[in-house]
């Protein structure tokens, strides 16, 4: 079955698009044999609406939410700031830091967070 990437080709300016191919090395040999563009980038797509890969339609809730989170995340030599918009009511400052400790920074696992902002 095949896959597609999104792929960034830069010469001057950067053109993105999605190609169709079984594998990173397909892509990756056939741009390098028809283009003078440097390749930038070659991501697989693992989700997406639009080309309905591993996409669950869901309804919208008209409840209110959130309008957005900021967070402060530390790992042991890197600080990042997460924001996240139209977060559910439910979710707590504990579900944001549990949810945020699977996550990386310049791969490092992040083992602490400094704060954490709700702005309604």
């Amino acid at each position: 079955m095949s896959k597609i990437f999104h792929v960034t080709l830069t010469q001057g300016r950067a053109d993105t698009f999605y190609i169709e191919a079984n594998t990173k090395s397909d892509v990756l040999t056939f741009l390098s044999s028809v283009s003078t563009a440097v390749i930038s980038n070659i991501k697989e797509v693992v989700f997406s609406k639009e080309y309905d890969i591993n996409y669950i339609p869901q309804t919208i809730e008209n409840n209110t939410s959130h309008k957005s989170v900021k967070a402060i995340a530390l790992s042991k030599t890197y600080s990042k700031i997460f924001e996240f918009f139209n977060i559910k009511d439910s979710v707590t400052n504990q579900d944001i830091i549990k949810q945020l400790k699977q996550l990386m920074i310049l791969n490092e696992p992040i083992i602490d967070i400094a704060s954490i902002t709700f702005y309604k």
